[in-house]
């Protein structure tokens, strides 16, 4: 993904700032104290690992590989639906994830 997932998540973050330094005090830098990049970078984690759980078993029970050609050709399926090299991709980074919320639980 060449750093885009953290662009992404980075400008979301950015985004919800001016909301909520309407209503919440600030640090010095302008950024809301109660919802630091590193928290939003990790609920991404989370909402990707559930995300992952849905598609685990929603989506991808009995996909096979003629499954998802046929898919390949309906763009109202997510790439993860579609494409068995974006299947691949979401399993590898969702395994990151996951480990890397395991290591804080057992922490």
């Amino acid at each position: 993904d060449e750093g885009m997932e953290d662009l992404l998540v980075q400008e979301y973050w950015k985004a919800l700032q001016e909301p909520l330094s309407l209503s919440k005090e600030c640090n010095r830098d302008g950024s809301v104290a109660v919802y630091t990049k590193e928290d939003a970078m990790r609920h991404y984690h989370f909402a990707t690992v559930d995300y992952f759980r849905f598609i685990l078993g929603r989506q991808w029970k009995g996909a096979t590989l003629e499954v998802f050609e046929r898919r390949g050709r309906d763009t109202n399926f997510a790439m993860v639906n579609r494409s068995i090299e974006a299947a691949v991709k979401f399993i590898e980074r969702t395994d990151q994830y996951l480990s890397m919320i395991e290591a804080e639980v057992e922490g």
